[in-house]
């Protein structure tokens, strides 16, 4: 069904970014490279290789992705107070407002107000002390450093592999994050095809495995299916 979905020649990289992780794949002449009878890697085994990166769009800690702040001329250091990606997500946008109340953890941080707070506890400062667009500017400081992590372990996933030049990216994240990334590894924005846009949007963000196969049962059959389908 793969097959169906991408021309039998593509090769690449397959981005596939969630809440928590972003699940990076080879693809040569079609094929997950190494194949599935060689997979059964531990995570800890991925994450080295760069396959498995612990970035996402909701539940990475800030202080994994930057030990200090600059605003105003000064330095704030980040403090683990369990302020997650989501917050940066819901303060510059990079989820649409529905999507990220209703992904948010437990309906927290639904809000800009409520983002401003929980990156305020990070740095240890009160809500009020900056302006909206300087707590945008600096939660754009995690941002940026998010998608220099990203492409720093996308370098491990594409090394050695010289037919690398296009990617595939699905998932929360595979636009706003994995798409800046993959650029800052020489992939050039017209060869980053997002998922999305080749299957429907509900599948492309849930998941990719489910996706790939609800879009090529779809080729296989001939007709449109529901975006559900019942377990019966």
């Amino acid at each position: 069904m793969a097959k169906r979905l991408t021309p039998p020649f593509f090769s690449g990289l397959v981005l596939d970014m969630g809440g928590s992780t972003t699940a990076v794949f080879q693809l040569i002449n079609g094929k997950i490279i190494p194949p599935d009878s060689k997979v059964s890697q531990t995570h800890y085994k991925r994450i080295q290789s760069g396959r498995l990166i612990w970035i996402g769009t909701q539940t990475t800690p800030l202080e994994y992705l930057l030990k200090e702040v600059r605003i105003k001329g000064n330095k704030f250091h980040v403090i683990p107070r369990g302020v997650t990606f989501q917050s940066i997500s819901t303060l510059l946008e990079l989820l649409s407002t529905e999507l990220s109340n209703q992904l948010s953890l437990f309906g927290a941080l639904g809000s800009k107000k409520d983002a401003i707070r929980a990156i305020a506890d990070t740095i240890d400062m009160d809500s009020t002390f900056f302006s909206t667009k300087e707590w945008q500017d600096i939660a754009n400081q995690f941002y940026v450093a998010a998608i220099d992590l990203l492409s720093v372990e996308i370098r491990k996933a594409k090394k050695g592999f010289s037919k690398c030049k296009q990617a595939i990216v699905f998932g929360l994240g595979g636009e706003t994050l994995c798409m800046p990334a993959l650029m800052k590894t020489g992939i050039k924005k017209e060869n980053i095809h997002i998922a999305k846009l080749l299957i429907s949007e509900e599948m492309a963000i849930m998941s990719s495995a489910y996706g790939a196969c609800h879009k090529a049962t779809e080729l296989f059959l001939k007709r449109r299916l529901p975006p559900v389908l019942s377990h019966n």
